[in-house]
């Protein structure tokens, strides 16, 4: 398999691994209804993936 094909299908994983556990701690233990769960954990992850593509590009 690719390299680029194997990281992106391992970066997809964590971001659904990343996903179900915001979403499932959100709604289990802050009781935020299903809606503004996804929103809010959507929101997060991708503010940490766009401060991580600037500091990647700051860095070449």
């Amino acid at each position: 398999m690719n390299k680029n094909v194997r990281n992106a299908l391992v970066g997809l994983l964590v971001f659904l691994g990343l996903f179900a556990c915001g979403i499932l701690i959100e709604v289990k233990f802050f009781g935020e209804s299903l809606c503004f769960a996804v929103l809010g954990v959507l929101m997060t992850l991708g503010s940490l993936a766009f401060w991580e593509l600037i500091s990647d590009s700051k860095q070449k």
